[in-house]
């Protein structure tokens, strides 16, 4: 039923307890014998030169830059003065936005890639100076240097001993127990400690979404929204829908917000699919915990190439999309990375492969609903827009309306980049062309 995978993962094929009081629902964590993806788990080494607070942060930064590791020897704090000098060096100056196009994965900025990664090789190692600060409104640049950032960030190395963070005024974090059940004592990426820190802490507490009665809680790896314009544009539509509700499908799930929201307006049936087991994951266990396993069903599948669909004989009355807003692009660093790349850049033939998919598995007067954005087209990397494209060229379907909605402004306080100043989302309704 699972689809290969490529990436560093673990299996794990029992029921485990990360604490006595799990959040504020005691959730029993189970993995359902699915493969999840972890921070690959590094050996240790003899030769890795040892940084503490003593150490020069601006020469440490400079080595990270050139393609050298290093692990930190003495307290956590010292991680975060390193990366700070990194930053410093790849954005040429204050602190700046290192996430992405609008959307949280769950495991704060995780980074995942290898390499070193230069911008138009300019990054050097003896340099102590800035490079320059970046034109924010260079989409192109700008995402190279956060992949720039990234690659050197991740050779900052953390040492790990009995599942736990072996550095001064480290965070607990449950994640190190539950993903590393083969392995004690081992070496991650600073980035990716903190990344496991920050997942834990949303696991715990849980996130709370327009149009539910309830918090979700991501496992690690697992792609959320943390803006809500188009959940809002989703709820007002759904509270609008008057067709049949025996089954809906939810093709990249991600934390499985659209399925709870189908669920909770009434619909019988829900088979939500993701590439990302830990997404899977997430699903099953807030459905077990919220005691609607009976009606959602989660599934690892890259869209509808899966053997999943082989028994499914009933087509779907709905199938609804939440997919990647922004496309790859050939000379992109990091495209390669992984998972979390997966929720935020969608492949060339993403959007042909979902419209024949989805052509196959919805009932002759069902409806196609695409959350989607002009994000690409503000950005200036997208020329052609994959929905548009598809209605003009392919007619597999023909639009029944969209809904668009200006993007709110993000808080004051945030030091992400503005890329929302023309930005509209969109839910695209959409039927078969009969």
């Amino acid at each position: 039923m699972f689809i290969s995978w490529q990436l560093h993962c673990v299996q794990i094929g029992k029921t485990r307890y990360l604490s006595n009081n799990m959040a504020k629902g005691n959730i029993p964590l189970s993995s359902q014998d699915l493969a999840l993806h972890r921070p690959e788990p590094m050996e240790p080494g003899p030769d890795l030169p040892p940084v503490t607070a003593g150490s020069n942060p601006v020469a440490v930064a400079g080595r990270l830059l050139g393609g050298e590791s290093v692990v930190i020897r003495d307290a956590y704090p010292t991680g975060l003065k390193i990366l700070s000098r990194v930053r410093e060096r790849v954005f040429g100056g204050g602190r700046e936005d290192i996430g992405g196009g609008g959307k949280d994965i769950g495991s704060d900025r995780e980074g995942i890639g290898s390499g070193s990664t230069g911008i138009d090789g300019s990054l050097g190692s003896d340099s102590s100076s800035g490079i320059g600060k970046p034109d924010k409104n260079d989409f192109r640049s700008y995402r190279n240097r956060r992949a720039a950032y990234r690659d050197a960030s991740n050779r900052l190395l953390a040492p790990i001993s009995d599942n736990r963070i072996a550095l001064k005024k480290a965070p607990a974090i449950g994640w190190l127990d539950e993903l590393y059940p083969d392995v004690s004592d081992f070496l991650l990426p600073y980035p990716q400690v903190q990344g496991l820190n920050s997942s834990w802490q949303w696991f715990l507490k849980g996130v709370r979404f327009p149009g539910l009665r309830h918090e979700i809680y991501p496992w690690y790896g697992t792609y959320f929204p943390t803006r809500f314009d188009h959940l809002h544009l989703f709820e007002k539509w759904l509270k609008a829908y008057r067709g049949s509700k025996k089954g809906a499908l939810d093709v990249g799930t991600g934390c499985g917000v659209l399925a709870f929201m189908m669920v909770e307006r009434g619909f019988e049936h829900v088979l939500a699919t993701d590439i990302n087991p830990n997404a899977v994951m997430t699903v099953r266990e807030n459905a077990r915990h919220q005691r609607v396993d009976d009606r959602i069903d989660a599934h690892v599948c890259n869209l509808f190439d899966s053997s999943v669909f082989d028994g499914y004989d009933c087509r779907a009355d709905l199938i609804v999309c939440n997919p990647p807003w922004l496309p790859v692009e050939t000379d992109q660093p990091g495209t390669d990375a992984g998972l979390m790349e997966k929720a935020i850049y969608y492949d060339p033939d993403f959007f042909d492969r979902l419209f024949s998919g989805a052509a196959r598995h919805l009932e002759q007067d069902g409806r196609l609903v695409i959350l989607f954005s002009n994000l690409g087209r503000t950005e200036g990397v997208q020329v052609r827009h994959p929905i548009e494209e598809e209605l003009e060229n392919n007619r597999k379907f023909v639009k029944v309306r969209m809904l668009r909605q200006k993007a709110k402004p993000p808080s004051k306080k945030t030091r992400r980049r503005d890329h929302r100043k023309e930005e509209h989302v969109e839910l695209w309704e959409l039927a078969l062309d009969t």
